[in-house]
């Protein structure tokens, strides 16, 4: 795992990459000892909100602004600009699976103004297909394409909530589009993806819309049905023309982060996304930098726990 792309999808997704941004600031000395042995990261963040970019103290540490450039930013809906529903239902990466426009159409005009998906997965997955070319550029042809420059491989690690919108509804597509660009899924000199997915019962009450239990259990059967390869769902973006996701090992582990430990202690989302974080970081450096046999590579990362029977 010579390069490194952390990706946050929607808001939790990207209080993670702050949070992470932190931890590189916090460890700098062994970040620097990873970059002088030849290793190089980046990070991205989609989101359909500008709530947790546009907070400052998401991205101050001790006084130091770790807030992500403009191109390390894509904001999924056009200012405003509404989706236009009739004229998606026509593209060949949307119209097999849009359902009743109307339908849909009173759905989004209850929609309008609200931040983000706002706990709506069908919205987060229709943002996600409207602006699928330029997800696909912006991370595969900017953020890859960068580190591919350093040896061509990348460990993808993608932080997202399954109980919000535009993280729910927008995971599978993410990880189809990425193993369909990127097949080699070997750990060592391929594209391996770790997905980070925060599942929850707790933090429902703030927001008070939307579907909050449902897409966690939504995200997760797809997200299961993929891996077994029981799913093959549409790949979005204009190359494709609506074609279905024939890959296989979609990805390489899931962590997923709960707000009861085993110690049966409560832990809030700000102190899990430090968990994790923290995790994420702990993976590459042990793995980089690390003496172990291959063996005792395994824990590390995730192999032993990818099932060998369908």
């Amino acid at each position: 795992m010579k390069n490194h792309l952390f990706i946050g999808l929607g808001g939790q997704g990207g209080k993670s990459i702050a949070e992470l941004r932190r931890v590189f600031d916090q460890r700098d000395e062994d970040a620097k000892s990873l970059y002088n042995a030849g290793h190089r990261w980046d990070f991205l963040y989609i989101d359909s909100s500008r709530d947790v970019t546009n907070n400052r103290q998401n991205w101050i540490h001790f006084g130091k602004n770790l807030r992500l450039d403009d191109s390390s930013f894509l904001y999924l809906k056009d200012d405003g600009q509404d989706l236009q529903v009739n004229a998606l239902a026509l593209k060949p990466d949307i119209s097999p699976w849009i359902g009743d426009t109307q339908l849909l159409e009173r759905f989004l005009e209850g929609a309008q103004g609200i931040q983000g998906a706002n706990q709506r997965r069908r919205l987060g997955r229709l943002l996600f297909a409207s602006n699928a070319d330029n997800i696909q550029h912006a991370v595969c042809d900017q953020k890859i394409g960068g580190l591919t420059t350093n040896g061509n491989q990348c460990a993808i690690h993608i932080f997202a909530s399954l109980a919000g919108g535009t993280g729910s509804g927008s995971i599978v597509d993410l990880v189809t589009m990425l193993r369909t660009r990127y097949p080699n899924a070997a750990v060592d000199d391929g594209f391996p993806i770790f997905l980070y997915l925060y599942v929850t019962d707790e933090d429902f009450q703030e927001a008070q819309v939307g579907y909050f239990h449902q897409n966690q259990y939504s995200a997760l059967r797809d997200l299961n049905a993929l891996a077994c390869g029981k799913l093959k769902p549409i790949l979005l973006g204009s190359s494709h023309a609506g074609e279905a996701y024939k890959g296989a090992e979609p990805f390489t582990q899931i962590l997923l982060s709960t707000g009861l430990n085993d110690r049966n202690s409560r832990l809030k989302l700000t102190k899990q996304h430090q968990i994790v974080a923290e995790s994420a970081f702990e993976r590459i450096f042990a793995y980089c930098s690390g003496n172990l046999g291959e063996a005792s590579q395994k824990p590390l990362t995730g192999e032993e726990r990818q099932p060998g029977y369908p």
